[in-house]
This record gives structure tokens, sequence and C-alpha cells, in this order.
């Protein structure tokens, strides 16, 4: 999306990097620019920030589940067996 940018007249510019999401929520929500966060964020509760969903597909992101190595829950068992995918 953002290689596409010029060709759709947005010229952006960073000044402000995040390393956390919720850091860079935070600074959305200062008036500090504009992001592209996983819609997750949106229940957050951060005040100020204001969420919308993209118009069009971006290209999708690598997720993956995590558990404790030592762990052999019910739960764990019914998230595997839920998730969709290998």
């Amino acid at each position: 999306m953002a290689r596409d940018a010029p060709n759709r007249g947005l010229h952006p510019r960073l000044q402000h990097e995040g390393r956390h999401w919720l850091s860079v929520v935070s600074l959305v929500a200062q008036g500090m620019g504009v992001s592209i966060v996983p819609a997750a964020f949106e229940r957050a509760g951060v005040q100020g920030a204001v969420f919308r969903p993209l118009a069009e597909a971006i290209e999708p992101s690598a997720v993956f589940a995590a558990w404790r190595a030592d762990s052999t829950g019910v739960l764990r068992e019914r998230f595997l067996a839920a998730r969709p995918g290998p």
C-alpha cells in the first residue's frame, strides 16, 4: 500500500515511529499523524483515536498462535482445532 501511495496522490512523510502498536495508536490519538494498524486495536480504548476499515484489501500479514511450551490444556486443544489452515 505504501509503495502505491504516490499513484494515489498520497505523499506520506515519516516523522514518528513507534516500537509497539499501542504506541502508534497513541501517537495518532495525540494528532501526530495517521497509520494503518491491526483491526484489534479499535478495541484498545484509546481516547481520541478513530478507526475506519480500509475500502480495499491490503497485502495479508502472517499471524501466529502462541502458547506456553508445556501447555497441554483443553483450551489450547480447542483453539488449535478451531483455527483455519494447516
